[in-house]
Parts: C-alpha cells; structure tokens; sequence
C-alpha cells in the first residue's frame, strides 16, 4: 500500500525546496567573485582562432603549409593573479579581456627544425602575441635603430591598429647576431597604471622583419614578493592540514580494524 505524505514531510520538503531557491540566488550573485575566469569573453573559438592566426601568417608572407600544428588554452598568470588580487573581480575579468591575457596559443613546427610559428589569439579575436622563431644565423639585414624604429611602429599602427600616441617608449636595446642585427622595442601604454602595474608591448624586428610582438601586464616586483610571502604561508598550512588529514585518516582505519 501507498504510504500518505504527512504534514511534517510537507513541511521538510518545502524547506528543502526554499534552501534550493536560496542556494541558487546566492551562487547567482556571486559565482564571479568565486570563480572570475568566469568573466572570460569567449568571443572566439579555438578552430576560429586558429583560421585567424593562419591569416594572419599569411598576411605576413609566411607559408605554413606541410607545418605540425597544436594549439591550446592559456592565459598571463601573473596578470590574473595580480589583478584579481588588486581588485574587485568584475573589474579584473574586464581588464584581462581587454588586455588580451586570455588567448588561444597556436604553434606551428616541423620535427627537428629551428623555424617555427607561435601565433596567440585572444578569446575577443585579437592579436596577443605573435613569435617567428629562427635560427640565430639566419641572414638578415643590419639596421640602425631609427629605421628599425620606423618598421616597429609601421607594423603597431598597420596590423595591430593601435595609436602610437596612447603608448610610450621605454626601453630599446639590439643584439648584434652572426649576420644581421636584431632591434627590440618596449612601449608601456601611458593611461594604464593600476597599483604600479602597467600595461606594456613588445616588438621585436630581426634583420628587417618584425618576427616577434607581445601584449602582456608588468606586475610590480614589490607585488610578486608580498605574493610569494602569503603563498609560502599557505602552503605551510597546507602542509599542516594535509598531515593532520593523513593522521586522522590513520586513525580512523586502525579504528575499523
């Protein structure tokens, strides 16, 4: 026979079912503060990203065609951690986003070769790092500073889009190579400065070509050894608590036994 449900089991199914209603408000208003990769603006798929690099390589000259491919997820560890340290998670998830700090990581290489092709694609479409690698003695020209200069900015306002203005040149420094001279170029972008951490580019011109450009957050070295501080701690209480688990665990099985 069908038991009847009773007042009281009424009464605890209701409970359970305001606790439900609560508990999924509560996870509404605050999953990304928990969780902040949830902010993640994924505007872009891996397989779109992956057509976006290839045209880009091929707006570059670079045929990658008989190439191994592999791609991945990733993001700027040190970015994300500082800025979710820093500040609130709203404002962290929209600064990574519009930094470029979450990206699809494509590579292209054959076996045993020096030459290869890292193109990043931010999950918003854009360009977050771009790497034709190349063996040290490869030919090349060797220019001077103000026309590597020249190039570096070209290819900022041609194929990255960005206004030279906005940005400030902070560092230059070349490497003399076998044959031909490598130029680097560091720009930080002048309205960007949360907690001393700035916003910064890279570019990298060898011989004459740009083969090398990255986006990426300066993270204060006062930052990264508080940081490490508090981590070491953590891990230390880890540590305890893990020992004292095995210990109780221990305990328990001499128990049963």
């Amino acid at each position: 026979m069908l038991e009847q449900l009773t007042n009281r089991d009424y009464r605890r199914i209701a409970i359970c079912v305001l606790i439900s209603i609560i508990s999924l408000l509560f996870v509404q208003k605050y999953f990304t503060e928990v969780f902040p990769d949830a902010s993640i603006n994924m505007d872009v798929t891996k397989d779109e990203a992956h057509i976006i690099a290839e045209k880009f390589l091929a707006n570059r000259g670079h045929d990658v065609e008989g190439y191994m491919h592999a791609h991945r997820f990733g993001w700027l560890d040190d970015a994300k951690e500082f800025l979710e340290f820093e500040l609130p998670a709203d404002s962290a998830g929209s600064i990574l986003n519009n930094t470029n700090s979450y990206y699809w990581r494509n590579r292209w290489f054959v076996p045993q070769q020096k030459e290869e092709f890292w193109v990043k694609i931010s999950t918003t479409g854009h360009l977050a790092e771009f790497d034709h690698r190349i063996d040290e003695d490869a030919p090349g020209d060797s220019l001077g500073e103000e026309n590597a200069l020249y190039i570096a900015k070209f290819f900022l306002v041609g194929s990255i889009g960005i206004d030279i203005n906005d940005w400030e040149l902070v560092e230059s420094k070349i490497e003399k190579q076998k044959n031909r001279w490598d130029h680097e170029f560091e720009w930080k972008e002048k309205s960007f400065n949360i907690h001393e951490g700035t916003h910064r580019i890279t570019v990298k011109v060898q011989g004459s070509s740009v083969d090398y450009y990255n986006e990426w957050i300066k993270v204060p070295d006062t930052w990264k050894r508080k940081y490490e501080k508090i981590r070491s701690k953590n891990d230390l209480l880890s540590s305890i608590g893990g020992t004292v688990l095995q210990l109780k665990l221990l305990l328990i099985f001499l128990m049963i036994f």
